[in-house]
């Protein structure tokens, strides 16, 4: 197995990590209530890739189970996952009677909506004259059902007037270059937001006019004659809008005065908080629950308070409103996250009097529910097998939800409650059944073996310094017994997330299982800055980025090496990380302190020159809240120039020895690749053993199908080849010596044979 797994070669790692990947493949969930009955519909949505000979290839498929509340139990509805064709947008209406698809049509601008009613295609609207785009993310929203399910609005883009009446061809050939700004990274294709209302069974789509406003994820109101969104503060340079909490934002209700929405509908402006956030209307329609911050601030995450409006007396008040300074505990730190946690369906009204909120607390990703009609009155969601439990959907009196923990695949679980008029009631009468379950990971053969051993029996230990945490996991030795030599320590690879507002969660991961599996043990570190630990914490970085974040993940990986130098090979210490993380990775390479503890290096997408940055980023103003703590400004003094400067890895890139694998992705505006290749071409001249790779279609999370595959198994093979480095070559010194001694065997042969 040794043997094996150091030579499994691109192909081999590739197939592990394939299989590995098939246990953890859902992405998307929702429930859906069964008109006249309190049955239950559960649809998992997921995507799985498969190497078929030398091409990697993805299927999308859905699984559809029914889930009876008076036996408790959820089953089937159809025996396996079905094939789905590569729809544009899918969007159910909340009864599940009727769904909008969006397809392509023949050619290349064609887009046709699809109606359909029970299953059965009522109608087909091609729409791509009137709108060329409509926009289906964490951002913007997507589609939005009106009540009686007759009307549906959602963020788009016009099309210019010429290309109603002009050829396609020629209008683009005209327009080709001319440069439009975008809300950048994952917002590429997104540069002139457009509310939109459709009234089914017509043939118009009509662009109710926002002025001075980007609209965000609309929703109906009390009827399909009201619409409530999210207005963005239209800037004349246009920020990154993903991951960044920090953009001024209110709540606003538009009223038809016509009920085919063709004449300019009265804007009415609800809030006044800094920002705003994934506004739920209670099930009575009578109040609207949002996320937000009174104050403003720097930082692109902040601890949030969640509010509720009345739609009648148009007054809000906090439901909760605790902002946690300093963590203290793993139970409630605060509501922390970014847009992609409180979308749609992943938070909002259990019924009249319970919201379920979902949030970070510390390393765990958890979920509370609140009594909306108490401030601050919160009970925590827990299974006793799981650490971490992720909302998918909430419907009705019913939750759906992702549990997970390191070592062990999802589990999908629909929670529910007897009686649910109080946290207590809930608490008292909750019951969990099992939707659906997560193979665990399986390969063929002994590394198939190998495989579940190491989920079986890997082990975690906490490394804790004064001001951050680490998690070590390490292999079971027990994975590599049928070995004449037990490894007596492991290489470890230390992970840097990113943000730097992120965390590393103690969830399931594809590429942790992943590493574990090939012998390595994994470093993960919350550094000074880390969300759900507080908000000082989490604020404490701003204007010392380079210098905290960068202490702590030196200190964490040395307090690693010596609680646990018997399990751990300090000769083989690894650094791993991505955009802030590819920026403290690029720190250790050259720190004068810690870049000796460092074998090898895989930096992707990095930071790694604040002033490089600051003019070509989508988020500019990123750069002045963690290098001054300061708002953004278009000039810098000579001295601000210097700090940007100093708190830039690239500034001591002159002591780097360390090899280090940069992955860049071309579309990257989030971290732009000109910062990569500024390193890549340093590192070479300077004689530093490098190598690049560059995805030209893949942006900031180099999260296509080919390029998430390469990434991690290029980090294996780079470590690998400084891992095994002293056996290679004392193999090498081995087998030259067997040769000479079989040369000198030879030439005293052929001696004898003339004698």
């Amino acid at each position: 197995i040794k043997q094996a797994m150091k030579d499994l070669g691109l192909k081999g790692v590739s197939s592990l990590y394939e299989a590995i990947k098939r246990s953890n493949f859902i992405a998307e969930a929702k429930i859906f209530s069964v008109p006249d009955s309190l049955s239950k519909t559960i649809t998992l949505r997921g995507k799985q890739m498969v190497i078929k000979g030398d091409e990697l290839t993805s299927t999308s498929s859905t699984r559809i189970f029914s889930w009876n509340p008076q036996s408790n139990t959820c089953s089937p509805l159809i025996n396996g996952a079905i094939a789905e064709k590569d729809e544009v947008v899918r969007e159910e209406s909340p009864s599940g009677n009727r769904c909008i698809t969006i397809e392509k049509g023949k050619g290349e601008k064609e887009r046709l909506f699809h109606v359909w009613q029970d299953g059965v295609l009522e109608y087909t609207l091609p729409f791509h004259k009137s709108v060329k785009s409509i926009f289906n993310d964490a951002v913007f929203g997507g589609i939005a059902w009106s009540p009686n399910e007759d009307y549906i609005c959602f963020i788009g883009e016009s099309v210019d007037p010429e290309y109603a009446t002009n050829d396609w061809e020629i209008k683009d050939y005209i327009n080709k270059y001319e440069y439009k700004q975008d809300f950048g990274e994952a917002l590429a294709d997104k540069k002139e937001p457009k509310l939109f209302v459709h009234k089914l069974f017509t043939k118009k789509i009509e662009n109710v006019k926002v002025d001075k406003l980007w609209p965000c994820t609309p929703l109906f109101g009390r009827s399909e004659r009201e619409i409530i969104f999210v207005g963005v503060e239209e800037t004349p340079f246009k920020h990154g809008l993903i991951f960044c909490m920090n953009r001024e934002s209110a709540l606003f209700m538009l009223k038809a005065k016509d009920p085919e929405w063709t004449e300019q509908p009265e804007m009415e402006k609800l809030t006044n908080e800094f920002f705003v956030l994934a506004p739920k209307l209670s099930p009575s329609k009578k109040n609207l629950a949002y996320y937000g911050r009174d104050d403003k601030f720097v930082s692109h995450a902040t601890c949030m308070q969640l509010k509720m409006l009345s739609l009648e007396e148009k007054a809000s008040r906090e439901i909760v409103g605790k902002v946690v300074k300093r963590s203290e505990n793993d139970y409630f730190n605060g509501i922390y996250g970014y847009q992609d946690l409180f979308s749609r369906t992943h938070s909002g009204f259990l019924n009249e009097n319970l919201f379920l909120i979902p949030t970070g607390s510390q390393t765990n990703f958890c979920c509370f529910l609140a009594d909306v009609r108490e401030k601050d009155k919160l009970l925590r969601l827990r299974h006793p097998d799981y650490d971490s439990l992720i909302v998918l959907s909430v419907e009705k009196g019913v939750i759906l939800l992702k549990a997970t923990s390191p070592s062990k695949v999802p589990v999908y679980f629909l929670v529910s409650s007897e009686k649910q008029d109080s946290l207590e009631d809930f608490e008292k009468t909750q019951k969990w059944t099992k939707v659906f379950s997560s193979t665990h990971p399986s390969s063929s053969g002994k590394l198939g073996m190998h495989l579940q051993k190491v989920m079986e029996g890997f082990t975690e230990k906490l490394i804790k310094t004064e001001h951050a945490e680490g998690f070590l996991y390490l292999p079971p030795k027990s994975a590599w017994e049928e070995e004449e030599k037990t490894p007596e320590k492991f290489p470890v690879i230390a992970m840097f997330h990113g943000g730097p507002h992120g965390v590393f969660q103690r969830i399931y991961r594809n590429d942790i299982v992943l590493l574990l599996s090939l012998g390595y043990a994994v470093l993960g570190i919350n550094y000074r800055g880390s969300m759900g630990y507080g908000l000082e914490y989490l604020e404490s970085l701003l204007g010392k980025a380079g210098e905290y974040d960068v202490e702590d993940c030196g200190q964490t990986i040395e307090k690693a090496l010596t609680e646990h130098g018997d399990l751990l090979d300090k000769e083989n210490v690894f650094v791993y990380g991505g955009s802030h993380g590819g920026f403290l990775s690029t720190w250790m390479i050259s720190h004068p302190k810690y870049s000796s503890l460092i074998k090898a290096a895989s930096i992707l997408n990095p930071v790694t020159d604040m002033l490089l940055m600051l003019g070509s980023t989508d988020i500019p103003d990123w750069g002045w809240a963690e290098t001054l703590n300061s708002p953004m400004k278009w000039t810098l003094t000579e001295k601000e120039l210097l700090e940007f400067y100093k708190k830039s890895p690239i500034s001591i890139i002159e002591n780097a020895k360390v090899p280090s694998l940069i992955l860049l992705g071309k579309k990257d505006q989030r971290c732009p690749p000109a910062m990569g290749w500024n390193l890549f071409y340093k590192l070479q001249n300077l004689g530093v053993e490098s190598k690049l790779f560059y995805y030209p279609e893949d942006s900031h999370p180099l999260a296509s199908d080919e390029a998430s595959f390469s990434q991690i198994i290029n980090t294996v093979q780079w470590f690998d080849k400084f891992r095994w480095e002293k056996q290679r070559a004392a193999a090498a010194k081995e087998e030259d010596a067997s040769n000479k001694d079989a040369a000198q065997k030879m030439i005293k042969l052929k001696i004898m044979n003339k004698e």
